[in-house]
């Protein structure tokens, strides 16, 4: 179990203010893991076409299009229906236009609006998952919004192959003590977390007691963590909005 934190930051860019480091992990995350021999041909092949059009040619341009062609050498993992997942090319993509010293490509930046309800108190938010990626994604739709801290725990799979019920159960335990210690208003729980699954994480602290406030932060189906008292779905920060106007009027005086 990995434990990060940060504050969420103001919308930097439209400030013209230093992005945090959030957005280098961003895109490390998305960076391909495996590489596939029977892509190897097709992506030296677009490589070649696009490194023949400036050929002996100087200047941004150019270095910018053989940028590409290394991308595309270095990222010939195909997936999904024969196309090339978008998150991990322009990850691989801001990664060489950072080397040249040129802008990445970044999300379009929002400055909060005015209509968007404030907690009734300063919160802290902590979000549970087990992939780093979604993570981010979710602490990102936080940032900047007012009065809310957001921390995150990690939860790395290392119960082996095929655990035990009563290693599974430890499992639940030492996850909810962890998030216990953090002392934290509100949780965004992740369904399938490998061997451990949310809803079971949830049903334990209501169980004890706890005052927290619990939301749904799947990417699937969150019945079961609603069944086991989460009081709101944001769907890994798809709905962050709706989700946190339900947060609001549920939080204990």
């Amino acid at each position: 179990m990995h434990l990060f934190s940060f504050r969420s930051p103001p919308y930097c860019v439209g400030a013209n203010a230093p992005v945090p480091d959030l957005e280098t992990a961003l895109i490390e995350c998305h960076l391909p893991q495996n590489v596939e021999d029977k892509n190897v041909k097709a992506s030296e092949e677009l490589a070649k076409v696009l490194t023949s059009r400036v050929k002996g040619h100087d200047g941004i341009t150019a270095d910018v299009v053989r940028g590409m062609a290394i991308m595309f050498t270095a990222f010939p993992n195909l997936q999904g229906y024969g196309s090339v997942d978008s998150n991990a090319l322009v990850a691989m993509a801001n990664r060489n236009l950072i080397k040249m010293a040129r802008e990445p490509i970044r999300p379009k930046y929002e400055p909060l609006t005015v209509d968007r309800q404030i907690p009734p108190r300063p919160l802290t938010i902590l979000i549970v998952d087990d992939d780093i990626g979604e993570i981010l994604k979710t602490a990102s739709s936080l940032a900047g919004w007012p009065d809310v801290g957001v921390s995150w725990i990690h939860q790395k799979s290392n119960l082996g192959y095929s655990p035990s019920l009563a290693t599974i159960e430890n499992a639940i335990v030492e996850l909810a003590q962890a998030i216990t210690a953090r002392g934290c208003d509100v949780v965004f729980m992740d369904q399938g977390m490998r061997d451990v699954e949310g809803d079971k994480v949830v049903a334990k602290l209501i169980e004890q007691g706890t005052r927290m406030v619990f939301v749904a932060n799947t990417g699937g189906d969150g019945g079961q963590l609603k069944n086991a008292g989460c009081v709101a779905s944001a769907e890994k920060g798809g709905k962050i909005g709706k989700a946190m106007q339900i947060v609001f009027d549920c939080l204990p005086e």
